[in-house]
């Protein structure tokens, strides 16, 4: 008996994984329209936007890299430096 319950849960996945990606997909299309026409208002072509994200991608790695790191705690006194 336990066996048929698991295989009519499993039947009624895929109906609702399909719903949830219809839904998933319709939400995206929307994000994607909203932010085409945020970028027409700007004045800016997606390939732009996608070098400027990148660009400041690059300048935020190099920022981390460079920042000086503080110890997550202090050096026992007692230890030598090596």
């Amino acid at each position: 008996m336990e066996e048929k319950r698991g295989e009519k849960s499993n039947q009624q996945k895929p109906s609702d994984e399909k719903s949830n990606m219809e839904s998933d997909l319709s939400e995206r299309e929307k994000a994607m329209e909203e932010l085409r026409q945020k970028l027409q208002q700007m004045n800016i072509s997606p390939e732009q936007a996608k070098k400027i994200l990148d660009a400041m991608d690059n300048a935020e790695m190099r920022y981390i890299q460079q920042t000086k790191k503080k110890a997550s705690k202090r050096p026992d006194k007692n230890l030598p430096d090596w």
